[in-house]
């Protein structure tokens, strides 16, 4: 039996928050709803100025020591050095490229993020040709011991035509 993304995306979604490390409500340490969203968007500024300047390490230092990240149709990463590996490799199979992130939509706790987001990169390859991937993404992210918030499982596929 096959099943597509629109299938397992809920499932997921569960599994994230029941199976992530998701803690329930500390009465000692208040959560400002408006904090961990504004976190989580200057993580996405620092990963897009990294990805402009090609920074592969700095794109993966955004990601916990052991991430998992699962791009669509190509092997999953494993830890950040890997991760980092993977961005090298787009890097240096292209000139140069533009990255966007849109939030669509975040639920949070105390310690654990989960949000929907879509993504573009505009791409000239190493040929001269100009090309985009369009994407839609679910990211898991994690507070660490430091109070940062880094991305703890990163998914994403490709949207139907």
């Amino acid at each position: 039996m096959i099943y597509t993304f629109k299938y397992t995306l809920p499932f997921v979604l569960v599994s994230l928050i029941l199976f992530g490390g998701c803690t329930g409500s500390n009465p000692d340490t208040e959560t400002d709803a408006d904090s961990i969203p504004a976190a989580i968007e200057s993580n996405w500024q620092q990963f897009v100025d990294a990805w402009e300047s090609e920074d592969a390490a700095a794109c993966a230092a955004l990601f916990k020591e052991n991430a998992l990240h699962v791009p669509n149709g190509l092997p999953v990463n494993e830890g950040r050095e890997s991760i980092a590996a993977f961005y090298s490799m787009l890097f240096d199979s292209n000139q140069s490229s533009r990255y966007s992130h849109q939030t669509e939509s975040i639920s949070f706790s105390d310690n654990l993020a989960v949000e929907y987001a879509t993504f573009s990169v505009n791409w000239i390859d190493n040929e001269g040709e100009e090309w985009t991937y369009l994407s839609r993404a679910l990211i898991q992210w994690k507070k660490d011991e430091s109070g940062n918030w880094l991305i703890e499982n990163f998914f994403y596929n490709q949207p139907e035509s």
